[in-house]
């Protein structure tokens, strides 16, 4: 199990339980994080008045403004704030392509999650100015009400928007892990109890998994324990791009380093697998 920090701890205790965990990975994210954290907020009191919900702020060391901007405004939503450790070589990368340790800052949420016996737990990307309301009842909806162990994002994109993905990844990790998941690399996500406690109880050693995040990684554990997992549809995924690498040649290195150090990492589990199996997806098509 991930060790978290005393005051962490003490915050998780205070709470005690709940149904409901989104989670903010971040990093000097306050251009954005504040309107992320108030269509969080809004969607979980709309769409789940009676559950019981938590946000967890998992920062890297912001030092702007981030995590006073996720406990802000006037919402009946507890928020836990833990920092993660993160490469000190990432902090001072500038600009890094999203958070900096991306999968410490997943697993200290799911870990959080876990501790609080949620029944789902989301992770939103506090860098996307698209986020709605309505995305946290598209990704907690069917983990809640249908016994979804993983739901994948679905976003609306123009025909030439995330070629790298469409035309490279998507089809390499599907032929490889036998899931169709048409975003592999997606910020958004939601996790079933059984997954959350799953992934929290697992040990990972490899560098670039701990860089880029988890998402990977849990294509080959859907294959290899045989969660069940679906794709919703959330809308256009519109970027915060001041704080995330732009340039293509850096955007290719990082995301296609990551998946193939994953790949490497996870050979005992797709060596075997035959075929690909289609993933439903729920919700218009936006």
């Amino acid at each position: 199990h991930v060790m978290l920090p005393p005051e962490i701890e003490a915050q998780l205790r205070e709470i005690g339980t709940a149904d409901i965990v989104v989670g903010l990975p971040t990093y000097n994210n306050a251009r954005s994080v504040g309107p992320v954290a108030d269509a969080v907020k809004g969607g979980l009191v709309k769409y789940f008045p009676d559950a019981r919900a938590v946000v967890v702020n998992s920062d890297a060391g912001s030092t702007d403004d981030t995590p006073a901007l996720v406990a802000d405004g006037d919402w009946p939503i507890p928020c836990v704030l833990a920092r993660h450790e993160a490469p000190p070589g990432e902090l001072v990368a500038i600009p890094f392509h999203g958070v900096p340790g991306r999968a410490a800052a997943q697993r200290a949420i799911l870990e959080a999650a876990n501790r609080l016996g949620a029944r789902a737990c989301a992770i939103v990307g506090a860098d996307c100015r698209s986020v709605t309301p309505e995305w946290i009842d598209r990704l907690v909806r069917p983990v809640l009400e249908h016994g979804v162990d993983y739901v994948a994002p679905l976003y609306q994109r123009q025909r030439y928007d995330g070629t790298l993905t469409n035309g490279l990844i998507y089809p390499l990790t599907r032929a490889l892990f036998g899931r169709a998941i048409r975003q592999p690399l997606g910020d958004h996500a939601a996790l079933s109890t059984r997954l959350v406690a799953y992934a929290a109880a697992q040990e990972i050693h490899e560098p670039a998994v701990v860089r880029q995040g988890l998402d990977l990684w849990l294509l080959a554990v859907l294959a290899s324990e045989r969660f069940t997992a679906c794709e919703s549809w959330l809308g256009p995924c519109v970027l915060e791009t001041s704080g995330r690498a732009t340039d293509l040649a850096t955007i290719f290195a990082q995301a296609i380093g990551a998946t193939f150090a994953v790949i490497d990492y996870t050979a005992d589990v797709w060596f075997d697998i035959r075929g690909a199996e289609p993933v439903p997806a729920v919700g218009p098509a936006l």
